[in-house]
């Protein structure tokens, strides 16, 4: 990662008056509630005793339940905290009474360098390590008008306000002036069409701006990534006070405080997963979990592996879901939203090594991206777990009576390795008697029973060699890879299956024919020797079923 090298930076946050900006050893201003988010390195994980340590100056911090972040209130002291490399977020949740608040500011520190991207409302000095947040105090509001406050939040009305939607008021009364009015909070407020419409984007913070009576609508131009653009709302201010609207989508009045909140739907996608070996055969067995880098809570999601619904399991203030995988299907997961994740293997089966983290992204036009590549939404992300090659495969072997199927005693096996990095010497058998053993070759003479043993990933051949009433089965080639046993040649009398290797050992039939050509003995003895000529001379034994030819040579003359 870019944090591989970590150092640790005393970085001092203050706060001042924007008015003050220009101005050396101005006072710190009182009264703002600020929050330090660790979006990533060690300080991400850091619980409050960690926080605490870690403070070496300035007013109390506390840390934000289930959020990576602290929280304090600005007083006349600078906080100094020692901050470990990574990504940061500052911001202000309230602002003193009678400012404005600042805007985001995103903030890396790496190898003790402080660096982001600032604007009026914030400035950073790497070479003192200060990061200074400046409020505006705001201009009085006109008479006669009324702060109305706007919020927008996600439907299911859960967590902070909604970043990056672009929000539009407008009015056709000719006694309203944008410019005139006063405003506090969002970002890129802008005043256009006669000064009859003010756009702003949403930010941490609502939005407010002191109101006349009047006839206004609220429309939202632009969604937050991730979200559908539904709101349009019109309301009217009357006695300074928010008292009807008229809306296409769900708002919430709060006509005592005079906040209108605004709800955007979340755009939800399925993805499919698999876990698999380096062959593409499903894996199962191991724990996968699925973490939401933007901090989105999962419990929403819905896991399934063909038809079984699947009952996962959360932590991470519930941004991580666990699952098993499965050996049997696909897994599905489905209703995650635009937003970075993680894919991880926390618990990986025996005989496998674990797999390297897969980060994805699912894109507001619905495109998956994963390892550098762009897929459509619903392709499959698969995660290859492979052999691990320190892992030995349990081998049973057993040599039976091809005819009978009883075990036969006295059977010498010899298995050979055709892999170099293969070493045979820390193989121990049990149920048979070794016999003889080196680096690459063991032979096991068997006791009428099965023989056990554990052999590394390799290549391999096995060679049978039974008492003297059996024939020989020639030899037979195999390899064994994540946790299998696998024939590699002709299926013969050597049966390979999973784990397990069955020899069948045919009976030596007495009267075959021998190597020489021989006619097996019938126990009746015919010599046609000293015949002299050419004749041909032919006998048959009818009785006995049997038909004996006999040559008869010709006598040499001289």
């Amino acid at each position: 990662t870019a944090f591989d090298k970590l150092t640790i930076t005393d970085t001092t946050f203050s706060k001042k008056d924007f008015a003050d900006k220009d101005k050396d050893n101005a006072e710190e201003l009182e009264g703002a509630t600020m929050k330090l988010t660790a979006v990533s390195g060690p300080a991400a994980k850091w619980d409050n005793a960690k926080w605490q340590t870690s403070q070496k100056q300035g007013p109390a911090i506390s840390k934000v339940t289930n959020e990576n972040a602290i929280e304090w209130t600005s007083t006349k002291t600078q906080l100094k905290i020692s901050l470990p490399d990574g990504e940061y977020e500052l911001m202000e949740k309230a602002a003193p009474t009678d400012y404005d608040y600042i805007t985001t500011l995103k903030f890396k520190i790496e190898k003790g360098k402080v660096t982001g991207t600032t604007d009026e409302t914030t400035a950073i000095d790497d070479t003192n390590k200060i990061i200074t947040a400046f409020d505006k105090a705001i201009t009085p509001p006109a008479p006669d008008t009324s702060k109305v406050t706007f919020s927008k939040q996600d439907m299911t009305k859960k967590g902070p306000e909604l970043k990056g939607a672009t929000m539009k008021l407008s009015t056709t009364d000719t006694a309203v002036d944008f410019s005139t009015l006063t405003h506090t909070g969002g970002s890129n407020v802008k005043v256009s069409d006669g000064n009859k419409t003010i756009t702003w984007e949403t930010t941490d913070n609502q939005f407010s701006v002191w109101l006349p009576d009047g006839t206004y609508t609220l429309e939202e131009t632009v969604a937050p990534n991730g979200y559908k653009v539904v709101t349009t709302t019109t309301f009217k201010v009357t006695g300074g006070k928010v008292d009807s609207t008229e809306s296409t989508t769900e708002v919430d009045i709060d006509g005592v405080n005079n906040i209108i909140t605004a709800f955007d739907a979340a755009k939800y996608f399925d993805i499919q997963l698999s876990k698999e070996d380096i062959a593409h055969n499903l894996i199962a067995g191991a724990k996968l979990s699925v973490t939401s880098k933007d901090g989105y809570d999962l419990t929403n999601v819905r896991i399934t592996q063909g038809s079984a619904v699947v009952t996962p399991t959360f932590s991470n203030g519930n941004h991580t879901v666990t699952f098993p995988s499965s050996g049997d299907a696909y897994t599905k997961i489905e209703g995650l939203r635009v937003g970075k994740y993680v894919l991880e293997e926390t618990t990986t089966p025996e005989k496998y090594l674990t797999a390297d983290a897969i980060e994805f992204e699912i894109t507001n036009d619905g495109e998956l991206k994963y390892n550098g590549q762009t897929f459509v939404i619903g392709s499959r992300i698969v995660m290859i777990d492979r052999a691990d090659p320190s892992y030995f495969t349990p081998v049973t072997i057993n040599g039976l009576d091809k005819e009978d199927r009883t075990d036969v005693p006295d059977i010498e096996i010899t298995i050979k390795s055709k892999t170099p990095t293969v070493d045979l010497t820390g193989v121990n058998p049990t149920g048979g008697d070794v016999t003889d053993k080196g680096e690459k070759t063991i032979t096991i003479k068997t006791k009428g029973g099965p023989v056990e043993l554990k052999l590394p990933d390799g290549e391999y051949t096995i060679t049978p060699k039974g008492p003297s009433k059996y024939d020989n089965v020639p030899s037979t080639p195999f390899k064994v890879e994540g946790g299998k046993v696998v024939p590699t040649g002709t299926p013969g009398d050597i049966v390979i299956d999973d784990h397990n290797i069955t020899i069948l050992l045919p009976k030596s039939n007495p009267n075959k024919k021998s190597s020489k050509g021989s006619v097996p003995a019938t126990g009746v003895g015919i010599s046609a020797t000293n015949v002299a000529g050419a004749v041909l001379v032919s006998a048959a034994l009818t009785a006995m079923g049997i038909c004996i030819v006999v040559f008869k040579k010709k006598k040499k003359e001289y």
